[in-house]
């Protein structure tokens, strides 16, 4: 199998910047607890009390 000299690999692929990747991890995160601890305490409110039975 011959290969073409005029043909060259890149071995260095483009680096993903690590830093940008995880403040997006983080704010989907952040979001999700913001979004979870908000219906909860929705939830609370509609529910009530649980009442004690002493």
């Amino acid at each position: 199998m011959k290969t073409d000299p005029g043909i060259t690999i890149d071995s260095n692929p483009p680096k993903v910047e690590p830093q940008k990747n995880r403040w997006g991890t983080i704010g989907i995160l952040l979001f999700l607890v913001i979004f979870v601890s908000f219906f909860a305490s929705r939830l609370e409110f509609v529910l009530g009390k649980t009442p004690s039975i002493m």
